[in-house]
């Protein structure tokens, strides 16, 4: 059809699926005089009536149609534009690095190759900048964010925005002290928002630094999503956004910082005069926040978020330079040390500081790269100058386009009729279509992969049917886990509707097999095992019967015809599980859900089954444990049984252990009837099972697929070493599923142990030879009295004689109350203390921003001491195998030495020695994943839960009152160079509160000691009464000569060990790096001290035995004993004369 010619006329075509959080980047072409916009509205969008009010203001959008987002108003509007020669430009909001963006980009880009006539161009403009994964897939690199902001067309001002927000939290005296912060938490897991300390830490601010700081809140738009209803209690009920909604963790933490900050107004939405007017930036590292904030970076410090889990994909390069530009935060710690130090701009300088800043200043302005902020941001966006829209339009080429768009429209453009019905075409999905249509759509999507989505109806504005909503919200919730596990896409509209009704049918297609046991008769098994045998040639394992009973393994042993081979002591299993179905079970064609028969944990498994006699009774079957025993030895065989049926994952707990807890669980009849592919001689596994947690329920189950073509009778197999990459690693795994292991590799596992010994024992001996001159192997024990004359004096410790007192600065609460030594007060800023006292670890103590004069409770590397793991390798490689066997209990890192553990496991077994092992995390306190056991399989499997370390388990302890105990010493570190500790004389006893003896390890009141963190008594014995005991009850032991000094030589010889000169790079001690000199070594440790826990049990034969270090040790007990605890603690650590006013030290 013919079109009228005449000068191009532009209309703006913007689907708005979002409120005022993404107006900006479209706002200056609505505003664009001599062009029309027209906005649709999806009505799904919460915010849609507001956002249509807002564009309805005629003095703010007088260019602005409103339209609904349908198929119908789309097509009537597209037909009215286009036969009146109009050129349509659609600007998207949505990013299309997401799958909303892709399918907007999709529907207007198939209008616009269909009909190049209509649409001119599809532009996904996005919403953010660098820095925010919602940019990830920009298409032009033009800041038009910027461009109202430098064209001076905003609605608002940085004068408004300081007179609105910044003033009236100023008093006339406080104007030209305070700084001003603005808080823009992004959203997200890794935000700020996500985490309730580091948002409770945020608002207590207002209270520890309002003196010093304005604070204003501005919220991520995603958080002024609301409906117009009420709830019950009267509050604004959250409508949520089927795109963007918050978790009600955010939620509840947005509504915090509302409650507690002023808060930006939703309609002040563009930041850039915030950034422009406040001094300081809290936000994320994820969010563009942060890297907007740089263009204003001559005057703005950017303080950013960056989780503990933050990666990113972009050029390493590129990223470390972004970083580099900003003030990064990980703890709490870290953002009140940036707040409270001379790291923001404008804090009040001296005037040497100011010149050295201006000639910092003259140096980057007279070098060839402005090494900066801007200069950063620049070379990404280039200069902002207000007119970026007609740069996008150079960059677009829209004049081609649109002459390309008059051609065509005079040429080829269909007569209106024709226009609307072939609109109409392109405007439906598969449910909505002729067959036709549908089949043509199923092609389309078949050639780029994709199904039709819950996102493509949003899209497209049609009604979402309620399957596909529930199976999205499905796939939102299960995704990540999902592709861990590795479970092909293809299954997962299938697994989700098994798991939503329940159906558990692999009896459909699969069924049980009992194999033949090695005793029975060859001439009635004859046929069979040749059937067996024909199935193992071509690689896959045949069943010998066929049974419909429940049941498992029992029977031959495992295959050894090869000399190699060890034999397990394990009998084989006999219940297998084969393809049923005449027609096979193709590769990927199928999912199963298998139900978990029991989930557990090791120190609850018997408790659950003598509560629970069903369960016993159904373990006992599917483990096939006789009968003919008694019912403590069935609850042993199946306790034992766990670690070859069972297996593990681990679930977040953020209540009791923010790494999450270990889960066991044996899979049903089911489930444990899959073979390990080796034992038929398969070269790979031909199903997968793997365990999932079904979230929409809180059910966990185990899902099965098929990894290869399944013809009727074969045994289906899986790999149940997969965890287990290393050839080593596979070998131990072996054991505890009762597979054979080769002779090589037994043979390099006690190799291996030997070489061990060797190496210790020559470590030893070179230290024998390099101290034979020496009276003792350690000098001399912890003193108890003061040094003879101070290592070194600083500045800060001269208050012991006068009046001035030390400041301290402390983030623990009740140190204010039990610190009440005259000598020192306490201030609420880091900048202002002499003495920093933190109760959690300073990530990289050593780059931490101490000024002269300043003490700290943190020696650099002191994880060397205070994580287990390297507690035992910083003292083998000092003493060698002094310690092990003698002060310390003979430990292994299962992650490194678990070859070596086994190996000394199968000698004393061969000796018929004690095989008493405890288990316990590298890292964790409070009994947290603890195991006491005496066999080898549970030891092997524990890796599987996290990292571990096994010790010899100190079956001969010696008792209090008949129980086990053990103790809580305080040791203090003064200095490294040379060494100078100290141990505070009284301790504190936990005792166990049943009578100890070496059976039923998983009774935790026999066993353990901490009593603090569980239900069961606390016995509060002071130590004085409790040396009296001891003493009594074990007649000739004076505590202070004979069992202090050892204790004390203990302590002395582990900070021996820990304040040596590193040697390699992979390990560090107190000394900090390349440090060899006494004297450089004093100098870069002066500022540092430690106060350590120190938990030590008495041996049977009175050997002190020490079990773990533990940094910042909860002292509220030592402090209930001792008045004076902290009084004592603190002269020691920071009073050079301190020995008249800690007489317990």
């Amino acid at each position: 059809m013919e079109v009228q010619q005449e000068e191009v006329r532009v209309v703006w075509y913007v689907p708005i699926h979002s409120n005022y959080s993404q107006v900006e980047n479209t706002a200056p072409f609505l505003q664009l005089p001599g062009t029309t916009a027209k906005v649709f509205f999806y009505s799904w969008n919460p915010d849609s009536a507001k956002m249509q009010a807002e564009y309805a203001t005629t003095a703010r959008w007088p260019n602005v149609q409103v339209h609904q987002f349908n198929p119908k108003s789309l097509v009537t509007e597209l037909v009215k534009d286009a036969t009146e020669g109009k050129r349509i430009i659609v600007l998207l909001t949505a990013s299309t690095n997401y799958g909303f963006g892709r399918a907007q980009l999709t529907l207007f880009s198939d209008i616009r190759t269909a009909l190049p006539g209509v649409i001119v161009d599809v532009v996904p403009i996005g919403h953010c900048m660098y820095g925010c994964e919602s940019c990830g897939m920009r298409e032009h690199q033009i800041p038009l964010f910027f461009a109202r902001y430098m064209g001076g067309t905003l609605p608002y001002t940085t004068q408004d925005v300081y007179r609105e927000y910044i003033e009236p939290q100023l008093s006339p005296s406080s104007q030209q002290k305070k700084k001003s912060v603005l808080i823009c938490p992004s959203v997200g897991q890794l935000s700020m928002l996500s985490s309730d300390s580091m948002i409770r830490r945020i608002v207590s601010f207002q209270k520890q630094f309002g003196d010093r700081y304005v604070f204003v809140v501005k919220l991520h738009g995603f958080c002024h999503y609301t409906s117009e209803s009420e709830s019950s209690s009267g509050e604004q009920a959250v409508q949520p956004h089927p795109l963007h909604s918050l978790s009600a963790q955010e939620r509840a933490n947005a509504a915090l910082l509302k409650a507690n900050f002023a808060v930006v107004r939703e309609q002040h939405y563009n930041i850039l005069p915030f950034l422009a007017t406040f001094d300081v930036i809290l936000t994320d590292l994820d969010s563009s926040v942060a890297f907007e904030a740089l263009y204003f970076s001559d005057r703005l410090s950017v303080v950013a978020f960056m989780h503990k889990t933050h990666t990113r994909e972009k050029h390493i390069d590129e990223e470390q330079e972004y970083r580099s530009l900003l003030h990064l935060f990980q703890t709490e710690e870290d953002l009140v040390r940036i707040l409270t130090n001379d790291e923001l701009h404008g804090s009040e300088e001296t005037e040497t500081e100011s010149e050295k800043r201006k000639g910092k200043e003259k140096e980057k302005r007279e070098g060839k790269e402005k090494r900066n902020g801007r200069y950063f941001f620049e070379k990404k966006y280039g200069t902002p100058d207000g007119k970026e829209v007609a740069k996008l339009s150079a960059a677009r080429d829209w004049k081609a386009l649109f002459e390309t768009a008059a051609r065509y429209a005079a040429e080829k453009l269909p007569a209106a009729n024709d226009l609307e019905a072939a609109l109409d075409s392109l405007l439906v999905l598969e449910q909505d279509s002729t067959k036709e249509t549908r089949e043509k759509d199923k092609r389309k999507r078949k050639e780029s992969s994709e199904e039709v989505s819950v996102l493509d109806y949003l899209a497209y504005g049609l009604t979402i049917p309620p399957a596909l909503i529930t199976y999205t919200l499905f796939v939102r919730n299960h995704q990540s886990q999902l592709e861990s596990l590795k479970v092909p896409p293809v299954l997962w509209k299938a697994l989700y509707n098994k798991l939503q009704n329940e159906i558990f049918d692999a009896g459909r297609v699969v069924q049980f097999a009992q194999m033949a046991d090695d005793d029975d008769d060859d001439d009635e098994d004859n046929e069979d095992n040749d059937s067996e045998e024909e199935g193992a040639t071509k690689g896959e394992g045949k069943a010998d019967s066929e049974t419909e009973a429940d049941g498992e393994d029992k029977g031959g042993e495992a295959d050894g015809e090869e000399d190699e081979e060890i034999a397990s002591t394990l009998p084989s299993r006999r219940m297998r599980l084969q393809v049923g179905a005449e027609e096979g079970l193709k590769a990927n064609s199928d999912i199963f859900i298998i139900d978990h028969a029991w989930t557990t944990s090791p120190e609850l498994a018997k408790e659950q089954l003598r509560a629970t006699p069903s369960l016993t009774s159904r373990m006992v079957t599917l483990m096939e444990i006789p009968e003919e025993q008694s019912e403590e030895a069935k609850l042993d065989a199946i306790w034992h049984g766990l670690w070859r049926y069972g297996s593990t994952y681990r679930v977040l707990d953020a209540d009791s252990d923010p790494d999450g807890r270990p889960v066991w669980y044996v899979m049903d009849e089911v489930g444990t009837s899959v073979s390990h592919y080796e034992e038929f001689g398969n070269d790979a596994p031909n199903v997968a099972v793997v365990p999932f947690i079904f979230g929409d329920k809180g059910i966990s189950y185990s899902l099965m697929w098929p990894l290869q073509d399944c013809e009727q009778g074969d045994l289906l197999c899986r790999d149940f070493l997969a965890a287990d990459k290393s050839k080593r690693g596979a070998a131990i795994k072996r054991l505890a599923f009762g597979f054979p292991i080769k002779q090589s590799d037994k043979s390099s596992f006690e190799s291996s142990l030997a070489s061990h010994r060797e190496k210790l024992s020559a470590i030893s001996q070179a230290l024998f030879a390099k101290s034979s001159s020496s009276s003792s192997r350690i000098c001399m024990s912890l003193s108890l009295s003061p040094p003879s004359t101070p290592v070194h004096t600083m500045p800060a410790l001269q208050a012991a004689e006068s009046t001035a007192q030390l400041k301290v600065y402390s983030d623990i609460d009740f140190l204010q109350k039990a610190l009440t030594s005259p000598f020192f007060t306490f201030v609420s800023s880091m900048k202002d203390a002499d003495i920093i006292f933190l109760a959690g670890d300073v990530e990289e103590i050593q780059s931490f921003d101490l000024r002269p004069g300043q003490i700290i409770n943190q020696f650099p590397g002191e994880e060397c001491v205070t994580h287990k793991n390297r507690l035992v390798e910083t003292i083998r490689r000092y003493w060698g195998n002094d310690a092990e066997g003698d002060w310390l209990p003979v430990t292994y890192n299962l992650n490194s030495e678990l070859h070596l553990f086994v190996a000394h496991f199968w000698e004393n077994a061969a000796k018929h020695s004690d095989n008493t092992w405890i288990v316990k995390p590298w890292n964790k306190a409070r009994g947290l994943e603890i195991t006491i056991t005496n066999t080898l399989p549970c030891v092997t499997r524990m890796v599987e839960t996290g990292p571990k370390l096994v010790s010899r388990y100190l079956s001969t302890p010696a008792l209090y009152k008949g129980c086990k105990f053990d103790l809580r010493y305080i040791v203090l570190v003064r200095n490294v160079a040379p060494l100078d500790v100290y141990v505070y004389r009284m301790f504190w006893i936990r005792v166990a509160n049943k009578p100890f003896a070496l059976v039923d390890f998983d009774d935790y009141q026999k066993h353990f000691t901490v009593m603090n963190y569980t239900g069961f008594q606390l016995q509060q014995i002071l130590y004085t009464e409790f040396i009296k005991q001891f003493e009594s009850e074990h007649p000739g032991v004076e505590w202070d000569k004979t069992i202090q000094p050892q204790i004390n030589s203990m302590f002395k010889a582990i900070f021996v060990a820990a304040s040596q000169p590193a040697t390699s790079p992979s390990w560090q001690g107190l000394v900090p790096a390349g440090l060899t000199q006494e004297q450089e070594i004093q100098d870069q440790t002066k500022q540092f001290r430690g106060l350590y826990g120190m938990d030590v049990m008495i041996d049977g034969d009175l050997t002190p035995q020490l079990l773990e270090v533990n940094f910042s040790p909860d002292c509220k007990r030592a402090v209930a004993y001792d008045a004076d605890f902290y009084n004592d603690v603190f002269s020691v650590m920071f009073l050079d004369n301190w020995s008249t006013r800690a007489p317990n030290v």
